[in-house]
């Protein structure tokens, strides 16, 4: 099953969400292109799995930045990436 993040988020302040299954069954929730980052600064993107009946607390970062597969930016040897793999 899948969630909407903002269907199943709670605002606990402008940046901060706490994202709630209340199902018996595991979802995932897609984070659009947005990053976020746990309680323990862990990073968080792309999608979340939450087991049935949890909870998870993010906080919002901003724009995921865009990482290339070969690590340069501009398509050609040169420049490199800001970000690498």
């Amino acid at each position: 099953m899948e969630l909407d993040v903002d269907n199943y988020s709670r605002d606990v302040a402008s940046l901060d969400h706490t994202i709630v299954n209340p199902t018996a069954d595991p979802v995932l929730v897609p984070l659009g292109s947005r990053l976020y980052f746990d309680l323990d600064q862990n990073p968080v993107f792309g999608t979340l799995t939450l087991a049935p009946f949890t909870s998870r607390v993010v906080v919002d970062n901003g724009l995921a930045e865009v990482t290339f597969a070969d690590g340069f930016e501009s398509g050609t040897t040169s420049a490199w990436s800001a970000v690498t793999p």
